[in-house]
């Protein structure tokens, strides 16, 4: 012991940067060359960590490169290469055989997305490391776990992925090529890849096709009515902001056959959300249409244009006549703009 405290009194006199790194990666060298005795293992360890921490970043990286590959480097100085910055960390992350589970999720816990990607690249990962990496949610980071043929993954952490791969194409590809995807899961992502990876999942998995036909057209439609909602509740907001929203403009929607932009328009001229008009349009068509009208200051003789327009959509009751017909005129001749909105949002909150 005493050898090693003169040694490393003796690196405190080593001023050169050169003389430090020739030194540092001599001594990696001798670690490197064959498994030291257990006299000398440890002194070893304590020099290079010393060293280790006295260097700049270009060396560390070339010590690190030294070191990943060796099975008997000193656990402790594996462990500060690891923590380091990613340039350093990354060799010994991916490739370092004396990086324990311990230390792994300890990285995954103490450093960033960086770190965890090259975790998630590693070779033979258990299911707690794949399980505490998936944790963070990092499309990147989930991306490599599906590209790692030897990562082991549990269903908890396939299930996430699939989640992400929603947003994530390149994701889904990944997921539709492991062998061990659990058939669980196999209809989602069935939903969610093209038509040639779905076909060889029905093969894989034996889930019924025509079955699957439907849920895929139910769901491109419910992407298609979502990104149609988007669009229109931003040009509604834009035009409510700039005072040009009005009555006019929603029986132009109507007329020109937009219900999604004329559903967005009339809900915010009669303060009510687009969810609330469309289930009182459904629970009591002609008594909310009217209601909206009123509500939304449209005069009463352009009624007619408005419900016929909604019964060519299907929307209403075809016919509006007899008791329709004075129901809806006793709206426009006792309801205020205000009841009239009210009575809409009641309706509307009442399914």
């Amino acid at each position: 012991m005493g050898s090693a405290m003169s040694a490393l009194s003796s690196l405190a006199k080593v001023r050169s940067p050169a003389s430090r790194e020739a030194l540092t990666l001599g001594v990696a060298d001798i670690c490197t060359a064959k498994p030291l005795s257990e006299k000398a293992s440890p002194v070893a360890g304590e020099l290079l960590l010393t060293l280790a921490k006295m260097t700049e970043e270009r060396v560390r990286i070339a010590l690190a490169a030294k070191l990943a590959g060796c099975a008997w480097a000193p656990h402790e100085v594996i462990r500060f290469l690891a923590f380091d910055e990613i340039g350093v960390a990354r060799h010994i992350i991916t490739k370092s055989p004396c990086l324990t589970e311990t230390d792994l999720l300890e990285l995954i816990a103490a450093r960033g997305p960086e770190h965890r990607r090259a975790i998630a690249e590693r070779p033979h990962i258990a299911i707690p490391v794949t399980d505490a990496l998936a944790a963070h949610g990092e499309p990147l980071t989930l991306q490599a776990l599906a590209a790692n043929p030897s990562a082991a993954i549990s269903t908890m952490t396939f299930d996430i992925c699939l989640k992400a791969a929603a947003e994530t194409p390149a994701l889904r590809d990944l997921l539709a090529k492991r062998p061990d995807f659990p058939a669980s899961l196999a209809e989602g992502l069935c939903l969610l890849v093209s038509e040639r990876l779905r076909d060889e999942l029905i093969t894989r998995f034996d889930l019924d096709r025509d079955t699957l036909a439907e849920a895929v057209a139910e769901t491109t439609t419910a992407a298609g009515r979502e990104d149609e909602d988007s669009l229109a509740a931003k040009l509604v907001t834009e035009m409510g902001a700039s005072g040009a929203l009005n009555g006019a403009f929603a029986l132009r929607a109507l007329t020109q056959g937009k219900d999604v932009l004329f559903d967005h328009a009339i809900a915010a001229l009669c303060g009510v959300t687009p969810g609330e008009w469309r289930t009182a349009l459904a629970l009591s068509g002609v008594r909310s249409a009217a209601l909206a009208c009123r509500a939304a200051r449209i005069d009463r003789g352009v009624f007619p244009t408005v419900h016929r327009a909604l019964a060519r959509a299907g929307r209403v009751h075809p016919v509006l006549e007899g008791a329709a017909m004075d129901a809806a005129a006793q709206i426009f001749q006792l309801y205020s703009i205000d009841k009239a909105r009210e009575s809409l949002r009641r309706i509307g909150q009442s399914g």
